[in-house]
């Protein structure tokens, strides 16, 4: 009689983010910012709290056997947000290390502020996930005003200091951010309705950062 076997396989890293990547659900932005001007009016734009991408994402990863572990790190003068997502049956990891951007206000909010943000970019750029924004542009476009874009209305003294502080800490690459979005280097030239777009583009900047530091940073928990 031929003894029974028992066949153990135990997926890679990469074989469970396939299958995870297939699973995960579809994520859609649930909250609303909303920036005053000085001129006396706002703009939005739409987000995916941490909160929710945590709620919506940490069953999948469970099921597919993944840990994701995000903690502050680096020094006070350049603070870091380390992560790793961790695959327990084969013990690999994808782990690393991201800046994070306190613009010209370096306050316990500001710390905590982007703790919050690189959190919950890592894991989306991680994954390999976005969020979808059901509104798509017209979130961007300032109150009451969706159908017609403000010309005249220039952009706050506190607002363009507060953009011209991320840019000049983003460096050599800030004139490639403005000029995606269709605006001068020269300041005064800025209007309250390019707030929304140059927002989306740090963003979206600061998210492609991220997802460039994962490369090479994935270790595996085998030893020769």
């Amino acid at each position: 009689m031929t003894a029974a076997r028992t066949t153990t396989t135990t997926k890679t890293l990469a074989e469970a983010l396939v299958a995870l990547q297939a699973a995960a659900p579809k994520l859609k932005t649930d909250s609303v910012a909303k920036v005053p001007t000085k001129g006396g009016g706002e703009y939005s734009y739409k987000y995916l709290t941490l909160n929710s991408l945590t709620d919506d994402m940490r069953p999948v990863l469970a099921e597919h056997d993944f840990a994701w572990v995000t903690m502050p790190a680096g020094s006070t003068a350049e603070p870091t947000l380390r992560y790793a997502l961790i695959h327990g049956p084969s013990g690999d990891k994808i782990e690393g290390e991201v800046p994070l951007y306190l613009g010209g206000s370096p306050t316990a909010q500001a710390h905590g502020s982007a703790i919050t943000y690189a959190r919950r970019y890592a894991l989306l750029a991680v994954l390999g996930l976005c969020a979808e924004d059901d509104d798509g542009k017209g979130a961007s476009v300032p109150h009451g005003r969706r159908d017609e874009r403000p010309q005249a209305q220039p952009m706050s003294e506190e607002d363009r200091d507060s953009f011209w502080t991320e840019l000049q800490s983003i460096g050599a690459d800030a004139p490639l951010i403005l000029a995606s979005v269709g605006m001068s280097t020269k300041l005064a030239e800025w209007n309250a309705a390019d707030g929304p777009k140059l927002r989306a583009a740090i963003d979206d900047y600061t998210a492609q950062k991220i997802a460039k530091k994962f490369n090479g940073h994935v270790e595996t928990g085998v030893e020769a």
